[in-house]
Parts: C-alpha cells; sequence; structure tokens
C-alpha cells in the first residue's frame, strides 16, 4: 500500500497493490473469468483488444465534444456494489459473491492497483453507463466510457452534460466539477490523447507529455517497473498515429531509462510516498 504521485498533478493516487498468493488468484480470475465477459461496445477501458485510440475513433469528426469524469472513481465502488456484480449481474451463489467480494476489495472499497479492479468497475458501473449511451442514443449522439472518463459527442451533445451529470448521482458517483469540458469543433478537440477534430490523432500536447515524462524521471534515483510500464504503454499508443514521434520517444527512453527494482525506487523516487491511511483525503492531498 503507497501513494503515487499524479503524472502532471501536484496530488496523490492512493494505490492499493496486493501481493503473493492474493495477486496470484486475482490474476487468474482476471483471466479465467473477466477476460471472457462480452462488454458493450461503448466501453474501451481495461479491455482485451480495445483499446484508447479506438475510444477517440468514436468521436471523429464530431461538431461537439462533452467529457465528464467520475471522481473518486475506484474508491467510490463499494463492496456492495462488487457483491452485487457477482451475485446479480454475473449470477454467482451468494457464498461464492461473498468469497469473490472479499478477494477483490479492501477496507470496503475497490482497491487501486488490483488487477481486477479495473474489470470490475467496468461491471460496476454497467448501469450507469447503459443510462448514459441510451441518453446519446436517444438524442442522436455518440457516447463512450474509458473506465472513469465520459464522452459524448454530437450537435446536442453539451444540451445532454446537465442530464448526463444528475444520472451520475443518482446512480451514487459524482462528476469532477473543474474536469468537466463542453468544446466545439472550432476548438481543438481531445478524447483519451487523441485530437479527433477529424480523425483520431495523438495530440502534440500528449506527444509532449511523454517526453517530459522521460525526462522526468530521468533525474530519478530510481524507477520503478510500472513507471517504465507507463511510459512504454504511453508511447505504443502514440505509435498508432505517430509511428515517428514514437521511435524518437522509444529512443529517448531506451537511453535515459534504465530499468531498476521496484523495491529500490520506492524508497529512493520521490514518486512515492508512505501511505498515511485511506481516510486521508488522496486525491487532495498536497505533496509535502
Amino acid at each position: 500500500m503507497f501513494d503515487l504521485a499524479k503524472f502532471g498533478a501536484s496530488k496523490w493516487r492512493h494505490i492499493d497493490n496486493p501481493q503473493g498468493l492474493l495477486r496470484v488468484a486475482q490474476t487468474r480470475l482476471l483471466g479465467n473469468y473477466f477476460s471472457k465477459i462480452e462488454f458493450p461496445p461503448f466501453l474501451f477501458g481495461s479491455i482485451p483488444k480495445r483499446n484508447a485510440l479506438q475510444n477517440a475513433e468514436v468521436h471523429e469528426g464530431a461538431p461537439a465534444l462533452v467529457h465528464l469524469d467520475i471522481a473518486h472513481c475506484f474508491p467510490s465502488i463499494d463492496n456492495y456494489r462488487i457483491f452485487g456484480v457477482f451475485r446479480r449481474l454475473l449470477g454467482c451463489s451468494e457464498e461464492i459473491s461473498s468469497a469473490l467480494t472479499r478477494l477483490t476489495t479492501i477496507d470496503g472499497r475497490l482497491p487501486q492497483g488490483a488487477p481486477t479492479s479495473p474489470a470490475l468497475a467496468n461491471l460496476a458501473l454497467l448501469p450507469l453507463t447503459t443510462r448514459l449511451w441510451k441518453l446519446a442514443e436517444a438524442n442522436k449522439c455518440r457516447f463512450s466510457c474509458y473506465v472513469d472518463d465520459l464522452h459524448f459527442s454530437g450537435e446536442t451533445a453539451p444540451q445532454l452534460a446537465d442530464r448526463a451529470i444528475r444520472m451520475v448521482e443518482e446512480e451514487g458517483f459524482s462528476v469532477s466539477i473543474e474536469k468537466i469540458e463542453v468544446v466545439r469543433q472550432d476548438k481543438p478537440m481531445q478524447v483519451t490523447g487523441y485530437r479527433t477534430n477529424r480523425t483520431a490523432r495523438a495530440s502534440r500536447a500528449t506527444i509532449d507529455s511523454v517526453a517530459f515524462q522521460i525526462h522526468d524521471l530521468a533525474r530519478k534515483e530510481a524507477i520503478s517497473p510500472g513507471q517504465l510500464r507507463s511510459v512504454i504503454a504511453r508511447i505504443h499508443g502514440i505509435r498508432t498515429t505517430h509511428p515517428n514521434q514514437a521511435a524518437c520517444l522509444l529512443r529517448m527512453a531506451d537511453w535515459h531509462l534504465p530499468p531498476t527494482s521496484e523495491s529500490a525506487a520506492t524508497k529512493a523516487s520521490s514518486k512515492f510516498r508512505k501511505c498515511p491511511g485511506f481516510a486521508t483525503p488522496h486525491s487532495i492531498a498536497a505533496r509535502p
């Protein structure tokens, strides 16, 4: 259990990183069970063979775009919702649902950092995202969800924002007010890091932010495997639309970011801190 500094922000994200047999069990549950679930086509986050680019392509060339973010998404999903996923949505017995809920939650909530959490979040949010998709369809708009990012696009999309926010609240969640975006086509429109005004392409800001992330990590005494994976994953996402820029970023990463042990990085890197307890509101806790 630790806190990880959010990239590009003076905030912290609480991480519950399961170890040993618990992680093995969660990984097997993910591979043997969740990976076989057929998710609706409007969901793209943490689903095999779906990615951020495909999420952005839904909104290519739209006249207007609305972006909403579910605040504190994983911590807001409690063990009662997870039990409901196993019991009612997946049809498990009450005993098995209870056991699987204990296996996949911590302190009565969905942990951020567990292999099973993204899939469970998609399932727990399904009543909400289905309502939002139906709202978009009824108004001839497009809708997609990437984990906790909700996107609407279309001529009447800006008019749906208030109704969508009410639906989020009716389902027991809240929207990050500071992250609400309503953009029309005469301005740069971006979805999960890709410009969508015409065809979905990685934005210049996204490419620059990856380069900045590489240089930022290069100044650290140690780098965790998770941080390396994050950088490489972002570069691979850019490569689908900007292969030359991605190749440059990969060379930059190879030059500046030698691999190191996660335990050493946790001790040495200022990107980590000892968790003060989840009672602290991590999303607004300033760095010391």
